[in-house]
């Protein structure tokens, strides 16, 4: 691909001006991508911490509902110690 030329210095702010634009968007596009990535990212990990949680909650639940916890320090809670 050929390189264009450069026009003289007085019109360069109109030559350089569709480039700049360009570079804009570029920079603005790839931000968003970034931007999109990290809160899907902080989406994902909240999603495991409250699968996390769910999953010992209901750990918790079947202990204190299993009768042999109940003789166990703080079996009746289902997190004895």
């Amino acid at each position: 691909m050929p390189v264009a030329e450069a026009p003289p210095r007085e019109s360069r702010a109109i030559y350089y001006r569709p480039l700049k634009r360009q570079a804009a968007e570029k920079a603005v596009e790839a931000a968003i991508k970034i931007f999109e990535w990290d809160i899907q990212s902080k989406q994902k990990r909240v999603q495991m911490y409250a699968d996390m949680h769910e999953r010992l909650w209901r750990i918790v639940k079947e202990r204190a509902a299993d009768p042999a916890m109940a003789k166990v320090p703080g079996g009746q809670s289902g997190i004895p110690p």
